[in-house]
């Protein structure tokens, strides 16, 4: 169960919205942004529910490993259509705040996954 979610967990979720972003407008492409933020929360609550099982420090290691994998890939893959593309702000931090919202959602969904699974256990024990 951690090694499945090591592997969903070090998924560049906030490169893959950037590039997806970009590369859309780049090719004058409608961009379905439906499908990129279901895919990005479905995402995210199966890593945050996957995690229950270890440790905090953990979690917060293997996500902020994700999000420098992120910029790194951002800085080899990312060509932005214009030189305002990422303002106010440059495209690294638009990179780490979008990772910092991907880490806040997986930790919620880390939370009530413990909520659930503790409130079963309870009602399963009386």
């Amino acid at each position: 169960m951690k090694i499945l979610w090591v592997i969903i967990a070090i998924f560049p979720g906030s490169f893959f919205f950037h590039f997806y972003e970009t590369t859309m407008h780049n090719q004058e492409a409608d961009i379905n942004y439906s499908f990129i933020y279901g895919a990005l929360i479905t995402w995210s609550i199966v890593a945050g529910a996957l995690s229950m099982q270890v440790r905090f420090s953990q979690f917060l290691l293997i996500n902020a490993f994700m999000i420098l994998l992120s910029i790194l890939l951002a800085e080899l893959f990312i060509t932005p259509p214009n030189p305002s593309w990422f303002n106010p702000f440059t495209m690294n931090v638009v990179i780490v705040l979008s990772g910092l919202l991907i880490v806040i959602g997986q930790s919620m969904a880390r939370l009530l996954t413990k909520a659930i699974l503790n409130s079963i256990k309870k009602e399963a024990n009386t």
